[in-house]
């Protein structure tokens, strides 16, 4: 599929969106086999990179164990800079997390 090999370029030539749609072809299998240890690592370069998204994304990863162990603290951080960043599902993710454990 071309859209892949546009984002593997892009990907690799640093661009933060380019390496959250890779991510995403990865996950969700576009354009490639299906793989959530690399969408994990893609995902995270464009967390890396500013990518409020991709920001979410990762905190997301660590909070349900996707492409890497379940991780609340590492979670948590992402999803504040994704917050940040004007992200608001990472507000709800927060929150989901903060009354997880409180009850």
């Amino acid at each position: 599929m071309k859209a892949f090999e546009w984002y593997y370029k892009s990907a690799n030539n640093g661009c933060a969106l380019g390496q959250f749609n890779l991510g995403t072809c990865y996950y969700n299998e576009i354009g490639t086999m299906e793989n959530h240890i690399k969408a994990f690592e893609w995902v995270f370069k464009s967390a890396e990179n500013g990518y409020a998204k991709g920001q979410y994304c990762l905190g997301y990863c660590y909070h349900y164990g996707i492409g890497t162990r379940i991780n609340i603290d590492e979670a948590i951080i992402w999803y504040k800079k994704a917050s940040n960043n004007g992200m608001k599902d990472a507000d709800i993710e927060l929150n989901r997390i903060l009354l997880d454990n409180f009850w």
